[in-house]
């Protein structure tokens, strides 16, 4: 069964859900924001979260306390603060053209794809 969609910003490129399954954060590349879902309640939480131009994806640190999204047209990821939905300190420079994100198993480090430039960037997590 389908349900209907949900409303979120403009040009939605993709979606995660925090690792406890109850939210799901959608990457929306337009207007350069995070729309935040209620899982349970399939609505919108909030004011989107303003991050850098284009953002692509949106991984969690194994906690479920941090999110970073790879901003495409910026070559910069920002760090969510999962709990307050704010974005935490200035975006972090990485190659050109940050498509995805994913997290070592132990959460210290971040490896982000770089499409444009044939790279992976390492990043130590906040």
């Amino acid at each position: 069964m389908q349900g209907a969609p949900i409303a979120v910003g403009d040009g939605p490129y993709s979606v995660a859900f925090t690792p406890d399954g109850e939210t799901a954060y959608v990457a929306n590349s337009n207007d350069d924001t995070v729309s935040v879902i209620d899982v349970t309640t399939g609505t919108v939480q909030g004011a989107p979260i303003a991050v850098g131009d284009g953002p692509a994806s949106v991984a969690f640190t194994p906690n479920g306390k941090t999110a970073y999204v790879a901003n495409s047209g910026a070559d910069t990821v920002s760090v969510i603060n999962v709990k307050t939905g704010t974005v935490r300190g200035a975006p972090i420079d990485v190659g050109n053209g940050p498509a995805s994100v994913v997290f070592s198993p132990n959460g210290k480090k971040a490896y982000v794809v770089n499409a444009n430039d044939y790279t992976v960037s390492v990043i130590k997590t906040r």
